[in-house]
């Protein structure tokens, strides 16, 4: 339903961007691309997973401790419950270095807008299921389930701005404000693992999270590592965990690391994504109605009915996405960005094949359209 929604959500984006310009700053569109893209990734990802965990949801709920009526009163009481399970989830995923892993793809940006909300990990549910499982076993039926999720997810995406400069102080003795949120994403010693809360900021005042926005906040991860491939985005921290999980090991210290009261110093041996080249693959002009196309077929797959399918469909993009993000990172990989246009051609083909000329259509004109404007370009600049 997330994903159906999200051309509202894309168009309040749009007004937030149009008001970052006003104030006379310049948005990043690579980095709203990835944090978009990285939300799709992460959608499709879930609808590989969640049928499993529906059904260990379905088995755990069979020894479920109450038996919860269909209600609204139940409705209002399970958005509180699953707030405060989620809370320490997110909690536990700033504290264990396997969960950071995982989680810290959400806070790599060095902008914060609303398409940081978009920004979601890709194996999250890989360790949020295990907190799925604790609301089966309290006895939360998954339709009401569903409705308080929906809501806690949604509480979430408006936190993520700069638009509200201010603290909004009595909605954020409840609720998790943009300024409570925006303390949460910052590399600051005073903000570092603070402010947890999804909906509501209760359950960082009880449990001696709390921290109120005090000073400039300064974005990102504390290695500095981000990029502009959303593939690399989700497998770099996990690299970086193995990587530390072996050092540790070597100084017997192994057990200390997992649960989080041992630090390994490592440094990031990955770029950060910077811009470089100027092949006709690289400009936005072209990659911008990529990452629209891959909406789209995201939006088809998940309407898909046919297993099979979905989980090509799915391997597809995902790897798609790879591609993509390092044409914005500047490299010009030709070869791998032909496969995956036949690629993405085949998936339409199977998914459709009325939309099969549209594709074709579309991408051979931008090729052209782009190929002609880098070489005007070029011409331009050497008759100078």
């Amino acid at each position: 339903m997330i994903l159906w929604i999200s051309p509202l959500l894309f168009m309040v984006m749009g007004g937030e961007f149009y008001q970052l310009i006003k104030r006379g700053e310049r948005p990043c569109i690579r980095e709203y691309l990835v944090n978009i893209t990285n939300g799709l990734g992460s959608f499709l990802f879930d609808g590989l997973v969640l049928v499993f965990v529906y059904q260990l949801y379905s088995e755990v709920f069979e020894y479920r401790l109450f038996d919860i009526p269909n209600s609204k009163i139940s409705i209002f009481l399970a958005v509180f419950i699953t707030d405060f399970v989620f809370y320490w989830s997110h909690r536990l995923g700033h504290t264990l270095p396997f969960f950071w892993a995982i989680h810290s793809v959400h806070h790599q940006g060095d902008h914060f807008n609303l398409s940081n909300a978009f920004r979601q990990p890709w194996f999250h549910k890989v360790y949020a299921s295990f907190f799925y499982m604790i609301l089966a076993f309290i006895g939360i039926p998954l339709d009401i389930l569903f409705v308080a999720y929906t809501f806690n997810v949604l509480a979430q995406f408006w936190v993520h701005t700069t638009f509200f400069r201010k603290e909004i102080c009595y909605l954020s003795w409840l609720f998790m404000t943009p300024s409570l949120h925006r303390v949460h994403h910052g590399k600051n010693e005073l903000y570092r693992d603070r402010n947890f809360g999804l909906a509501f900021s209760l359950w960082d005042r009880l449990f001696g999270s709390f921290q109120k926005e005090t000073q400039k906040v300064d974005y990102g991860v504390s290695d500095g590592f981000n990029s502009f491939n959303p593939l690399e985005t989700n497998l770099y921290p996990l690299k970086q965990f193995f990587k530390n999980m072996k050092t540790s090991w070597r100084e017997g210290q192994l057990f200390r690391y997992l649960i989080g009261i041992y630090s390994v110093q490592s440094q990031s041996d990955l770029e950060r994504g910077a811009i470089r080249g100027n092949h006709p693959f690289c400009r936005l002009s072209y990659l911008i109605p990529q990452f629209v196309i891959i909406y789209l077929l995201s939006l088809f797959l998940i309407s898909n009915q046919d297993l099979v399918e979905k989980n090509f469909g799915v391997f597809t993009i995902l790897l798609g996405i790879g591609v993509l993000g390092e044409l914005m990172k500047g490299r010009e990989l030709i070869l791998l960005e032909g496969l995956r246009l036949i690629s993405f051609g085949w998936l339409v083909f199977i998914l459709d094949e009325r939309w099969l000329i549209v594709y074709l259509i579309l991408n051979i004109s931008l090729i052209l359209a782009v190929t002609l404007k880098t070489k005007s370009t070029l011409i331009n600049n050497r008759s100078r």
